[in-house]
C-alpha cells in the first residue's frame, strides 16, 4: 500500500507542476502537499482499507448472487423442458391411440364361408 501511495503522490505532483490550480475529486492540490498530522494520515489509511475490504466483499457477494440466479434460471429451464416433454409424450400417446382406434374401426374382417 505504501508503494501505491508513493506512486499516487508522484502522479499528483506532476499534475500540480503542469497546472496552476488543480482540483481532483473536489480536493484542491497544493505543490508541496497538504500538511496533515500523522494521526489523520493513519485514520485515512484505516478508512481506505475498510472501504477496500467492503468493496471486495460486495463484489464477491454480487458474483455469488449472479451464479445463484443463473443456477435457478437453469433449473427453471429444465423444469420447463420436462413439462414440454411430458406434454409431447401425452400428445404422442393420444395420437398413437387415435391411430390404433381408427385402424380397428376400418379393419376388414375376412371370413371364409367354405
Amino acid at each position: 500500500m505504501i508503494h501505491n501511495l508513493k506512486r499516487k503522490s508522484e502522479k499528483l505532483e506532476k499534475i500540480c507542476d503542469n497546472e496552476e490550480s488543480s482540483t481532483i475529486c473536489g480536493i484542491s492540490l497544493e505543490v508541496n502537499g497538504k500538511n496533515i498530522i500523522p494521526e489523520s494520515i493513519q485514520a485515512l489509511i484505516v478508512i481506505y482499507e475498510e472501504k477496500k475490504v467492503a468493496l471486495y466483499n460486495a463484489n464477491r457477494n454480487i458474483k455469488r448472487l449472479k451464479a445463484k440466479v443463473t443456477q435457478l434460471q437453469n433449473k427453471r429451464s429444465n423444469l420447463d423442458d420436462k413439462t414440454d416433454l411430458n406434454q409431447r409424450s401425452e400428445k404422442i400417446k393420444k395420437a398413437v391411440h387415435d391411430i390404433l382406434d381408427e385402424k380397428n374401426l376400418e379393419s376388414t374382417i375376412l371370413i371364409s364361408t367354405e
